[in-house]
């Protein structure tokens, strides 16, 4: 039958010369064993290639679903032997082309123009969705995350080589959202892409990451001391401690002989910066001092002042005093 099926694709294609992109045709194949389940499962079967053909055999139904230069057969008693089933575009956009993705697992990702990524959200909450453009790619690239096809309303940005995006997005409704990737023309781009659930977020005590965004802060304490850096694609560290109505809190921050340039020190409330930034020298330090109005979370955001393949090293201290 399998010998049978490529026979009849063939003679229909009169052999194309260019086979559809496996990426592409692998997300056919979980659009339809998502959402056809009684025709097209185990689910996950082995994706396999002859001649110009990309295809799946579904050994519990007995079906077979293949892709070639942007169309789709499949080939079963049910349908009464083989069908077009349609163009792939039918069924899924083209540039979706890597499925879903998980929470809290980060990836480096290529692409030509646009590429769309599936988020499965099942948990409404805070969530962070990061974008990391390389220094590899050859312009910028722009992020837009969408629901029911409706765009989000997020403030986003183009990102040139070596900048990071972290997009803030409170989700109200369970569902699929979906990222897309733009390049600023057609080339090559290469980029890290993660998408953070604050309420499930596990952070390294070492490393203090991932800290790229006010939600993530890492939490610190009144006299301890914190030694980080800000890695090439990582741009900014934000931490958080509280403080008591009437307390003042000191900053003591060094900037290390090992970094390489100035950084920027700004401390912010849940509405907004509470101060202009704070220069820090390379091989310098400063002391930041705030008296809080009320109880709340101060935080504090440590930005490196060049975007090149650079790191910074840097110690922070804070210290909080109650008013005599």
């Amino acid at each position: 039958m399998l010998k049978l099926f490529w026979l009849v694709l063939v003679l229909l294609c009169t052999f194309q010369t260019r086979a559809d992109d496996l990426e592409v045709s692998n997300s056919l194949f979980e659009w339809a064993e998502k959402n056809f389940p009684e025709y097209f499962s185990p689910a996950g079967s082995e994706t396999f290639a002859a001649d110009v053909f990309y295809a799946r055999y579904y050994e519990d139904t007995g079906i077979y679903l293949g892709t070639n230069n942007g169309n789709v057969y499949a080939l079963g008693d049910v349908f009464g032997g083989y069908i077009h089933a349609g163009k792939i575009s039918d069924f899924i956009d083209p540039g979706d082309n890597l499925g879903s993705v998980i929470l809290n697992q980060e990836y480096t990702l290529t692409n030509e123009y646009d590429l769309y990524v599936n988020v499965p959200i099942a948990v409404p909450g805070k969530y962070v969705f990061t974008t990391t453009n390389h220094d590899s790619s050859s312009s910028l690239i722009y992020t837009k995350i969408y629901h029911n096809e409706e765009l989000l309303n997020v403030k986003t940005s183009w990102l040139s080589t070596n900048h990071v995006g972290a997009y803030q997005v409170d989700i109200s409704e369970a569902g699929t959202y979906t990222i897309k990737i733009t390049g600023q023309a057609k080339s090559f781009y290469r980029f890290n892409l993660s998408v953070l659930s604050v309420q499930l977020l596990a952070q390294d005590d070492t490393t203090f990451e991932p800290n790229e965004s006010q939600w993530i802060s890492y939490p610190i304490q009144s006299g301890a001391t914190y030694s980080s850096s800000i890695r090439p694609y990582d741009i900014n560290d934000w931490y958080v401690v509280d403080v008591q109505a009437g307390e003042e809190l000191l900053l003591d921050i060094y900037n290390n002989t090992e970094s390489a340039n100035t950084i920027f020190v700004t401390i912010y409330d849940e509405l907004g910066p509470l101060q202009n930034k704070t220069i820090v020298s390379r091989n310098g330090s400063k002391t930041i001092s705030y008296t809080a109005t009320k109880d709340s979370k101060i935080y504090v955001k440590i930005e490196g002042s060049s975007v090149s393949y650079t790191s910074y090293q840097y110690t922070l201290t804070p210290t909080t005093f109650s008013s005599p």
